[in-house]
């Protein structure tokens, strides 16, 4: 690939200058582009080190360059199906007399006469009827008619408790049965906000807890997943008892992390589980804030993520099913969504991935989109700062937003009971980033950023956010970066002498006679600096803001550290 740069000694000035028709279009290269080699993470002087991200700009000594994009699907190696797989882990765990744990289905439980369970009526059953595939539905956010400051829900609280920074509010002193329309509507906004919100040891029965969800949304009905047995078929039933013993083998916690029915084409949006029989201790939740993974990465892979879309799949889900015999009520779906999508109410940026169903990303190869979904996954998963682990205690009910959240139950009560009822009403279908502006005509916010704003925390640039075309400046930052590693090798043996100084005898180091081909190397440095500024001036006219600027003068500010380091005596 042609260098982006031109680098030209003349006379006594170095040109220097981006070749901007062998880049265009920047939209292009911004999205499929990749610089790769040794990387300047522990420098102090990495705007990026602070935040601990895994994307950062790299100092690279070879060139920039381009990946292939994917026009048509790739050709993989044919493996074994899902049903293949779940059948063959089947047969062979019941030559051992083993009961594996599947995670793709909850267990078939048979009517075992025991009349002394106080939530008998509640347990699985997994009717064989079908259903009609879904079709797109009305949905009005009830979060767009609260109170911003959500007075009438938070009076009525004795205490409000923030669990993390991130996510995570548990509300005292409230009984959801006498709710009213205003406080639900508070509600909403508050899930959207925070993600989850706990009330603990609830009296509200399945009907009321279907009552709030419906007036939340349409209510969601699960193809695969077992309903109570006395018919309420929106209602997803979770249940494990000591017949159902999980087997390590079987899953990985990874896949356990998801987005409920997120290849849905209107996902949930504020779902409801109640806990109503659980363990002493064991079968906690966690959630993962999706806000705060989009907040930790750098601008420029934020940017880069808001141009993606990916696959989300109920194949998985419903082979795992057929594997175990039971039925499928509906016929599997996938789904093309945003990787990054906004929430109508907030306006606030989320990732929106999870293991458990996205495939791929579209139009990327293989091994790129692996490279990415596994780095969100991770983080997802591992990420302390962006979750909260919740305790269940008998009659707890959580509220979260599907939208902007991912979660995944522990399984480590065995052979305790864990049973619990869920509601999901039906969210819009979601939203990228440039169909959210262009749709409302406001700018999509980073949640992280706004927060630091209402508390007066100065941000550089003024925390603006980023220009809406943004393809320049990550052209140009990577740019400067292959120009800092070319300098070493920039000739200067046809410069006059002295460069930059009044006397030659000044800039020459002794031993070294004019006739020397040798570039001296104070001589690299001030030319080095010379070309650095040169780059800064073109990048001042690319950057969009403040804070871009000031990543700027960190590079460069980083490369004349390296510069100096030329003309340092030697030991």
């Amino acid at each position: 690939m042609t260098s982006l740069l031109q680098v030209q000694p003349q006379n006594n000035h170095v040109t220097f200058k981006f070749v901007w028709k062998q880049i265009a279009p920047f939209e292009h290269l911004l999205r499929h582009s990749h610089c790769t080699a040794r990387e300047w993470r522990k420098s102090s002087h990495n705007p990026y080190k602070h935040r601990g991200l895994p994307f950062r700009p790299l100092l690279s000594s070879q060139r920039l360059t381009m990946a292939p994009v994917a026009t048509q699907n790739d050709h993989e190696l044919a493996v074994p199906s899902t049903t293949e797989r779940i059948a063959a882990l089947k047969a062979e765990n019941a030559a051992a007399d083993s009961n594996v744990f599947n995670p793709f289905y909850s267990p078939s439980i048979g009517d075992d006469g025991d009349n002394t369970y106080a939530y008998a009526q509640f347990k699985p059953s997994f009717p064989d009827i079908s259903w009609p595939p879904l079709t797109e539905v009305a949905v009005s956010d009830r979060g767009l008619l609260a109170d911003p400051a959500k007075k009438s829900l938070l009076s009525a609280a004795s205490k409000v408790r923030h669990l993390t920074p991130a996510i995570g509010t548990e509300l005292l002193g409230i009984d959801l049965r006498q709710l009213t329309d205003a406080q639900k509507d508070e509600l909403a906004l508050l899930v959207a906000e925070r993600g989850v919100v706990f009330f603990r040891d609830q009296e509200i029965d399945v009907y009321g807890q279907l009552d709030i969800a419906r007036h939340f949304g349409p209510l969601h009905k699960h193809a695969t997943t077992p309903i109570p047995r006395n018919g309420l078929e929106e209602v997803h039933v979770v249940y494990n008892d000591s017949s159902r013993r999980p087997d390590p083998a079987s899953f990985s916690k990874l896949e356990l992390w998801h987005t409920d029915v997120s290849y849905e084409i209107q996902p949930p949006s504020t779902t409801s589980l109640k806990v109503i029989t659980g363990p002493e201790y064991g079968g906690d939740t966690l959630w993962s804030s999706g806000y705060a993974l989009y907040s930790s990465f750098s601008p420029g892979f934020q940017t880069y993520l808001e141009g993606l879309t990916a696959l989300h799949s109920a194949v998985a889900q419903a082979d795992g099913s057929r594997a175990a015999g039971l039925p499928v009520r509906r016929e599997p779906i996938e789904t093309i969504h945003p990787v990054v999508r906004v929430h109508p109410v907030t306006g606030w940026k989320s990732i929106y991935v999870n293991p458990g169903f996205t495939r791929r990303i579209i139009g990327l190869p293989k091994a790129e989109s692996d490279a990415i979904l596994q780095l969100l996954f991770h983080q997802i998963a591992q990420n302390p700062d962006f979750q909260v682990r919740f305790k269940w205690e008998h009659n707890d009910i959580a509220f979260w937003d599907n939208r902007v959240v991912t979660h995944s139950a522990t399984f480590d009560f065995f052979p305790e009971t864990r049973h619990a009822l869920r509601a999901t009403p039906h969210g819009e279908k979601p939203l990228s980033v440039a169909a959210y502006e262009k749709k409302t005509g406001k700018v999509a916010k980073d949640r992280q950023i706004e927060i630091w704003r209402q508390k007066g925390i100065e941000l550089p640039g003024g925390g603006d956010e980023k220009p809406k075309v943004a393809s320049r400046f990550p052209i140009a930052f990577f740019a400067v970066v292959q120009l800092v590693d070319l300098l070493p090798a920039i000739h200067l043996h046809d410069l006059p002498r002295p460069f930059l100084l009044d006397s030659a005898e000044d800039c020459w180091p002794a031993g070294i006679a004019h006739g020397d081909s040798r570039p001296p190397p104070l001589a690299q440095v001030l030319v080095s600096v010379a070309v650095v500024e040169a780059a800064v001036a073109v990048l001042l006219e690319v950057a969009a803001d403040d804070g871009v600027v000031v990543q700027v003068y960190t590079v460069v500010r980083l490369s004349l550290n390296v510069f100096e380091n030329i003309n340092k005596p030697r030991s």
